[in-house]
């Protein structure tokens, strides 16, 4: 997990240093994250090497990571949920580490605004929602007020066609060049 000493280049700079190629990669990658090095070259029309490098750059850097992602909307008993947390410590970086590890929790963003952290939040039954709401986020100190939110259904979950439009140019993206 990157944290805020790290040495690597902002988020922008971690887009801008991803060129076409890198791009390309990164669509197959999302259509269909078990395609070989070799099928992805072939593809695109160059060396298995420099894909497999292409890609060890890119995890490397952490803008990557190929992973199985739950369809969490197949089973009809499952729940999704945002839990907006307002905290009582301003240490956001530190209470969102430590939200992401509760069980059930899929993702914690630190924000601007009302609250601090929103979580996401996946769980096997409403029963299960209720014992994380209940339990789990009850148990932390440093909540001061929550509230939740149910997820009826989620759309473009995954991100996958996000690239689209990455590749163009931006704050801190300079146009590639033919």
């Amino acid at each position: 997990m990157r944290n805020s000493t790290s040495k690597n280049p902002s988020p922008v700079g971690l887009l801008a240093a991803a060129d076409g190629t890198d791009w390309a990669i990164i669509e197959l990658l999302q259509q269909d994250g078990r395609l070989s090095n070799r099928a992805i070259a072939q593809r695109i029309g160059i060396s298995e090497g420099t894909v497999r490098n292409r890609i060890r750059k890119l995890k490397d850097l952490g803008l990557v990571r190929v992973t199985v992602l739950l369809n969490l909307f197949e089973d009809p008993q499952a729940v999704s949920a945002y839990v907006m947390v307002k905290l009582s410590t301003r240490d956001l970086i530190g209470a969102a580490e430590a939200f992401s590890r509760l069980p059930g929790v899929a993702s914690v963003s630190a924000v601007a605004g009302q609250y601090d952290l929103i979580a996401e939040v996946l769980a096997s039954s409403k029963t299960g929602l209720i014992e994380f709401v209940t339990r789990r986020l009850a148990a932390v100190p440093e909540v001061q007020a929550a509230e939740t939110m149910i997820i009826l259904k989620s759309f473009n979950k995954w991100a996958a066609g996000l690239v689209e439009g990455l590749d163009e140019p931006g704050p801190g993206r300079e146009p590639e060049t033919p």
